[in-house]
This record gives structure tokens, C-alpha cells and sequence, in this order.
């Protein structure tokens, strides 16, 4: 382990006994991962230097164990599940954020607890300049390589955010002008449930489409055979929207 990460000094304790003090960085965000100290005896002396080494061999090994990340200069591609394509810049901006693999961390919990973390919000297939191909999956706070959960430092969940932030503006706007050309197209028309910002309602959609929430029965007894509870519809939904008479 590199020294600059790594810190071991004596010092006294509060009761005043002479200790030896061992400190860990992992990286230099000088993240600190291991703390311990015992009181130092002259009969520990020896064995103290076996118990450092054993604990830096763990520590080191820890690290060795994470999975490397392909760089964005090895991806040709960034593919979804669905096989649609998804944005290179957006691909690059999240994948440069775990840097190599060197970004990520070891997730640890007690073993009694039950961890059952959300599906990560992108799952991407790398398609790499050799004609392989690797799945990895990345959210917010946690990224997934083969299968596996890893954590992720302060400083790559902030650019990951940062990307996210961008996604969402970029969805509204699209949104938006959808809209916007929907409520100028002509009527009768087949609109999909969730494609702009209808709000989720009949008399959200009501008012996109009229400007009027109170003209929602209208959608409604225009599509009775497919709504069956009108406080009820779900995104998806292809919706015919009549013409106001």
C-alpha cells in the first residue's frame, strides 16, 4: 500500500498509555477505511510487526478484488437492454466517473441484514472496440459488474448526479415539446399515456390537450372500453383524444 495513504505513529491514549495507532486511506479522497491501536508492551514488540503486515496484506487484497472498468477510449458503443442506442456523451460522462473501476468500493452490512437495493437506473452493455461486450449497471450510489454490488466514492456519486441532473432537463424539454406539438395537431388523434407532462391523470391530459380539466369525461367516454376506472390509467396507455365539438 502506498505510504502516503497509510499512517502508523505512537502516541498516548487518554488513560496514558503508550499505543500504537494504525490508519488507512484508501485513495487520496483520504476516505479512511481501517482504524485501530493497542497499548504497546515490550513483549508485543515482535508481534506487532506481524500484526501490521497481516493487516495491510488484508487490506491491499480488499482492493485487488474490486473489477476493473473499461475506459471510455475501449467502448465503441453504449447499448440499453432494449438494444436502443444510448447517448455516447452521456456514456462517456457516467463511465469516466467510476475511472477505471478505481472509483468503486466494497459494500459491507451486517450479515443479519436483509439489503435489497433498487435496480440500478441505467443498465448499459459497453460494446468494447475488441467486439466484446460487458453489462454494467449504474446508479446513483451503487454500480453493478457482473452481478455484484459495488459502493461508490463521494466524488464519483457527485459526477453521477451531476449526469443525472442533465438527463432529467433533457427529458422535460423533450417532453415539453412534445407537448406542444400535440396540442397543436389536429383531432381526433391516438395519444400515449406518460409520452409528455400530462400528469398522470385524465384531467391532466384534459387540460394539456383543451386547457380544461373538466372536459377529462370527454377522453373518458371516448375510450370506456379500454378505461375501467377512470381515477385509474396507467403510462403506456394509447388514449384516442376526440375533437371538442
Amino acid at each position: 500500500m502506498d505510504a502516503n495513504y497509510s499512517q502508523l505513529f505512537q502516541a498516548k491514549n487518554d488513560c496514558g498509555e503508550q499505543v500504537l495507532f494504525v490508519k488507512f486511506w484508501k485513495n487520496s479522497f483520504d476516505r479512511k477505511i481501517f482504524e485501530a491501536q493497542t497499548t504497546i508492551v515490550p513483549e508485543m514488540k515482535n508481534r506487532l510487526a506481524v500484526i501490521i503486515s497481516v493487516m495491510l496484506l488484508a487490506v491491499t487484497s480488499t482492493f485487488a478484488a474490486l473489477p476493473s472498468v473499461p475506459s471510455t477510449n475501449e467502448v465503441a458503443r453504449y447499448d440499453l437492454e432494449d438494444g436502443t442506442i444510448f447517448p455516447r456523451t452521456r456514456g462517456d460522462a457516467l463511465l469516466s466517473a467510476l475511472d477505471d473501476g478505481r472509483q468503486l468500493q466494497e459494500i459491507h452490512h451486517p450479515p443479519e441484514m436483509i439489503w435489497d437495493p433498487a435496480p440500478p437506473r441505467y443498465s448499459l452493455n459497453l460494446i468494447l472496440t475488441n467486439g466484446n461486450t460487458n453489462s454494467i449497471g449504474i446508479s446513483d450510489g451503487f454500480v453493478v459488474v457482473s452481478n455484484r454490488y459495488y459502493g461508490l466514492t463521494d466524488a464519483a456519486q457527485k459526477q453521477i448526479a451531476k449526469v443525472n441532473d442533465a438527463f432529467d432537463a433533457d427529458a422535460r424539454q423533450e417532453k415539453e415539446t412534445l407537448r406542444k406539438q400535440l396540442v397543436s395537431a389536429p383531432k381526433p388523434l391516438v395519444y400515449t399515456v406518460g409520452a409528455a407532462n400530462d400528469g398522470g391523470t385524465l384531467s391532466g391530459i384534459a387540460k394539456m390537450f383543451y386547457g380544461d380539466a373538466t372536459k377529462w369525461k370527454l377522453i373518458y367516454e371516448a375510450n370506456q372500453q379500454l378505461i375501467k376506472n377512470p381515477d385509474k390509467i396507467t403510462d403506456g396507455m394509447k388514449l384516442t383524444i376526440p375533437k371538442l365539438q
